[in-house]
């Protein structure tokens, strides 16, 4: 004998099942869409004869364009007005400084270079100076004492 099974779709995150208002729309894709119909439908209507059909009705899906969006767009489980507002406070009002300190090498090592250069040139003058003082003759008019029992 068969046995008859009847299988079922379940989703794996009850969590991300949303509650339906009207139809097959949230609360919130009902509040957008309407949001863009209050604002699109006037506007095209005092718009056509001034501008033309055409253009209005192009001018009325930019309007509404965002709304529609932001009915739909959802990142990281959050919708779209709270997400661009934590963005724009993560990225304008609590900026995170971050440092970035990087190490070139060929830097330090050119620095290190011309430290070294530095160095021996003092000790070159250092040295200079001693053989100076060494090998001074005493000044004219002067004369040097001479000690018992030197030449």
């Amino acid at each position: 004998m068969k046995q008859n099974t009847i299988s079922v779709d379940m989703v794996k995150d009850p969590t991300k099942v949303k509650s339906k208002f009207i139809g097959s729309f949230t609360k919130r894709q009902v509040v957008c869409y309407g949001l863009a119909a209050a604002i699109g439908i006037p506007f095209y209507l005092a718009t056509k004869d001034a501008i033309g059909k055409e253009t209005a009705a192009l001018f009325m899906v930019a309007l509404m364009f965002p709304f529609i969006i932001a009915s739909m767009y959802e990142k990281d489980g959050l919708p779209a007005e709270k997400y661009f507002y934590r963005f724009f406070l993560w990225k304008f009002i609590r900026p995170v400084k971050r440092t970035y300190k990087k190490e070139n090498r060929f830097e330090l090592k050119k620095h290190r270079e011309e430290m070294e250069m530095e160095v021996r040139t003092l000790e070159a003058k250092q040295k200079q100076c001693r053989k100076a003082r060494e090998g001074k003759k005493p000044q004219a008019g002067k004369e040097q004492k001479k000690v018992k029992g030197s030449r």
